[in-house]
């Protein structure tokens, strides 16, 4: 079965957002659209979302592998029965786990390719899952912003278009697609529950949600003296926290995917959630923010007939599953569809949310300030 839709991301980051939004494009209403997947990739799953920055993500259950190309036809990605093999030989590899496009190249490589070299294909295994999401910048529009004639029409407009090589059985092949125009008819809320942005679950424990504009992140603190341990995306042992400071488990799928969010190479370890866990230390605090992959709608807006209602509606509800001293707890959270003036509109009779809205852009652009000043001193200390 093949798909093109927009599905739920595996690399997702609340935290940088807006940077890498201006960074590719200059208004979040200019994304990519996939437009077609060929028919020899039946029974792959491709599909393509949004959060930090836009992704391709592909699944391939079949006996033989994807691999996915640069423009000279250099394979960086190979996605397939034996899992996911990224090809250290080839710069995208690199460059295509920063969703800002700054992940730097190592010299070495740099000096090769540069001089011409061809090198052979130097493959290492970074997940056992045949599924992978990659942010490949060949979706990410070169234009800072749509021309003022598009914006002002306020309607849906084609901008250009893109086609990334792949190959399969031998033959080369194209995913395709186009960078369109769409205004923004509304964004994404996150609460905990009850509504709360901020819930204390166990004495000790507190747990913050902060708005991004397609996916949250969670802040935890411990402070119970006891051993917290947080469980990832697919149910695998992801942080654990202490009184010594927080833990990631290398092996956890969700932790490699929080280090790709923020432009970080996956580490030696093979994502594995049925692994052993693996710590490693992160820091020596007692609390630790992550972006939330299980927040996420899925796509950048829910279905005509949501937004059409005019209100703001509950589009998904989840929980965060944790243990305090090998107790087991979960807290719920609610992710809510606020529709923009124009859709909600005074007109219409009833109160705005958009300061709700405009709260979590604000919180978000405060978080991507702090995030970018992080970046910008960790590159001055190099």
């Amino acid at each position: 079965m093949r798909t093109v839709t927009i599905g739920i991301l595996t690399v997702l980051c609340a935290l940088g957002g807006s940077h890498v939004a201006e960074a590719h494009s200059g208004d979040t209403s200019i994304r990519a659209i996939l437009d077609h997947v060929p028919p020899e990739l039946d029974g792959i799953t491709v599909q393509l979302g949004y959060s930090v920055a836009q992704q391709l993500v592909l699944s391939n259950p079949t006996d033989q592998p994807v691999e996915i190309l640069e423009p000279d036809g250099t394979p960086f990605l190979s996605i397939g029965p034996e899992g996911v093999l990224g090809n250290l030989n080839a710069a995208a590899w690199f460059t295509t786990n920063d969703p800002f496009g700054e992940t730097s190249v190592p010299q070495d490589l740099v000096r090769q390719l540069g001089e011409g070299t061809t090198l052979p294909p130097r493959w290492g295994r970074v997940s056992r899952e045949p599924s992978w999401g990659w942010f490949d910048h060949r979706l990410h529009p070169g234009a800072p912003m749509a021309p003022s004639r598009v914006v002002e029409a306020g309607v849906p407009a084609d901008l250009e278009a893109w086609a990334i090589p792949v190959r399969y059985r031998g033959k080369t092949l194209e995913l395709k697609g186009r960078i369109v125009y769409r205004p923004l008819r509304g964004g994404f809320s996150y609460s905990l529950a009850g509504g709360e942005r901020t819930v204390t679950p166990v004495p000790g424990i507190e747990l913050s949600i902060l708005e991004g504009r397609s996916i949250p992140a969670i802040f935890m603190k411990n402070t119970s003296g006891q051993e917290v341990v947080v469980f990832g995306s697919r149910n695998e042992p992801f942080l654990r926290i202490t009184s010594a400071g927080v833990e990631s488990n290398l092996h956890s799928p969700t932790w490699l995917d929080v280090l790709r969010s923020k432009g970080e190479a996956p580490p030696d370890a093979t994502g594995d959630p049925a692994a052993p866990p693996q710590w490693s230390l992160v820091t020596s605090q007692d609390a630790f923010a992550w972006p939330e992959p299980r927040g996420s709608y899925g796509a950048e807006e829910p279905g005509d007939d949501v937004i059409r209602l005019g209100v703001p509606v509950d589009v998904l509800q989840w929980e965060i599953p944790f243990t305090v001293g090998g107790q087991r707890h979960v807290v719920e959270a609610v992710t809510q569809w606020v529709p923009a003036p124009d859709v909600l509109g005074e007109r219409k009779g009833r109160g705005s949310s958009l300061p709700a809205v405009r709260a979590g852009l604000a919180v978000a652009a405060v978080l991507v300030l702090v995030f970018v000043e992080v970046r910008r001193r960790r590159r001055l200390s190099r």
